[in-house]
C-alpha cells in the first residue's frame, strides 16, 4: 500500500477535511479555558485594595502610579496581592455615578478619596434632625449648597460606608445601628492581644507582646477554618499551610501595630473624624437619620501634608488666585462585597501610610 505523503494528497485531505480540523481546534481552545478557569486560584474581595478618587477631585502626579507604590513598599499584609485605582473624576455626573454604581455593587472599592469642600451649582433640601424637609415660609422649602462628602453620604451608596465609630440611631436596638472600623478591629484583635485598658478601646495594645500559646492556637483555628472555607490554594497541603501560620502571626502583629499607631493619629489630631448626617432609612413622611463619624479628614492642615496633593488634590479660590490643595480631604471606608472582618484593618494600613508619607513634623520653636 501506498502510504507516502504527497503534496497532492495533503491538498486533498485539507480540502475534505478542514472543517473538522477547525472544529477540532475550536474544542481543545474551549477545554483548555474551562480547564484554565476551573483550576486557577481567584482573588477574593479581600485580596484586592481598590482606591476610589470621588468626583471633585483631580488626581495628582503619582495616583496612576499610586497602586505599584503601594504594593512596592509593602503596605498591607499579606493577603492583598494586588492594589488597584478608579478615578471617576474624568466622567460627567452622571456616567461617574453610574460607573461608581458597577463597581460597588461587584464588592469593589475599600476607600474613597472625596474632597468635603462646596460643590458648586449642587443644591438640596436643608432637613431637620428628623430629616424632614425645613419650610421656607414662601411655599418651598430651605436650599442650601452641600460638599463632594455630602453628595456622596446623601446618594444611595451611603450603605456602602462603614463609620469610624459606632453608630447609634434614636429608635433603640435598632436594625441600622451600625458598628464602626475601630469597633471591628479592636474586637478581632482582642483574641490575640492584651488591651492596655480593657474598659477603653482607645488605649489600644500591649506594644511588643509576643502570642501567647492560647493566642496561637486562636490563629491557627481562625486561619485553617478561613482556608478550608475560601479554598485557598496557596496553602493547600499541610507545610504551606505551616508556613502561612507564621504569615498569618506577621500580619496580626502588623494590624496591632498600625491599630496603635492610628489611635496615635487621632489623638494628636493629624487627622480628624468627619461628622455627618445620614439618612438612613425612608419611608414616606418616616425617616431614620443617624449622625455619625462617617469619613476621617486626612488632611485637617495642608501646610503640615504639603506632598498629598501628589496624591489627589482639588482646585479652590485663594482671593482671585487658583490653588491646588488637598485641604480636608476626607477618606470613607467602604464595606461592599464579601468583605470579612478579619481584614479590615488593611484600611487602617493605608490611611497610616498617607500620614507616614505626607505628613511633616513641625519643628520646634
Amino acid at each position: 500500500m501506498d502510504a507516502k505523503i504527497t503534496k497532492k494528497r495533503l491538498g486533498e485531505f485539507l480540502s475534505y477535511e478542514w472543517l473538522k480540523i477547525v472544529a477540532i481546534a475550536v474544542a481543545l481552545i474551549v477545554v483548555w479555558s474551562v480547564l484554565f478557569s476551573c483550576t486557577s486560584a481567584r482573588l477574593t474581595d479581600d485580596q484586592v485594595f481598590m482606591v476610589i478618587n470621588y468626583t471633585g477631585l483631580i488626581p495628582g502626579s503619582d495616583f496612576y502610579s499610586h497602586s505599584s507604590t503601594l504594593m512596592n513598599k509593602n503596605v498591607f499584609s499579606y493577603e492583598v496581592n494586588e492594589a488597584t485605582t478608579l478615578d471617576i473624576t474624568v466622567e460627567d455626573g452622571k456616567m461617574a455615578g453610574t460607573l461608581l454604581e458597577t463597581r460597588l455593587t461587584t464588592g469593589q472599592g475599600d476607600v474613597m478619596l472625596v474632597a468635603n469642600t462646596e460643590w458648586e451649582g449642587q443644591e438640596y433640601y436643608l432637613t431637620d434632625d428628623n430629616g424632614n424637609k425645613i419650610d421656607d415660609g414662601n411655599g418651598d422649602y430651605q436650599k442650601g449648597t452641600q460638599t463632594y462628602l455630602q453628595a456622596f453620604l446623601h446618594s444611595t451608596y451611603h450603605y456602602t460606608v462603614m463609620p469610624l465609630r459606632d453608630v447609634q440611631t434614636t429608635v433603640g436596638n435598632s436594625p441600622y445601628d451600625q458598628k464602626g472600623l475601630l469597633s471591628y478591629v479592636y474586637e478581632y484583635l482582642d483574641d490575640f492581644f492584651t488591651p492596655v485598658d480593657i474598659a477603653d478601646p482607645d488605649k489600644g495594645f500591649v506594644v511588643g507582646e509576643e502570642m501567647d500559646d492560647g493566642a496561637w492556637a486562636e490563629m491557627e483555628s481562625q486561619f485553617r477554618t478561613r482556608v478550608r472555607q475560601t479554598q485557598d490554594k496557596r496553602f493547600r497541603n499541610e507545610s504551606l499551610i505551616q508556613s502561612g501560620l507564621h504569615q498569618e502571626k506577621d500580619r496580626l502583629v502588623k494590624y496591632r501595630d498600625a491599630y496603635n499607631a492610628f489611635l496615635g493619629y487621632l489623638d494628636a489630631g493629624i487627622v480628624t473624624p468627619t461628622v455627618s448626617k445620614v439618612v438612613l432609612a425612608d419611608d414616606s413622611e418616616d425617616k431614620l437619620v443617624s449622625t455619625g463619624e462617617y469619613s476621617l479628614n486626612i488632611c485637617p492642615d495642608d501646610g503640615k501634608m504639603p506632598t498629598l496633593k501628589e496624591t489627589a488634590c482639588y482646585t479652590t479660590k485663594v482671593g482671585e488666585q487658583d490653588v491646588i490643595t488637598a485641604k480636608d480631604m476626607n477618606v470613607v471606608f467602604l464595606h461592599v462585597g464579601n468583605s470579612r472582618r478579619e481584614f479590615l484593618c488593611e484600611k487602617i494600613l493605608y490611611v497610616n501610610y498617607l500620614v507616614a508619607t505626607h505628613y511633616v513634623q513641625p519643628s520646634n520653636p
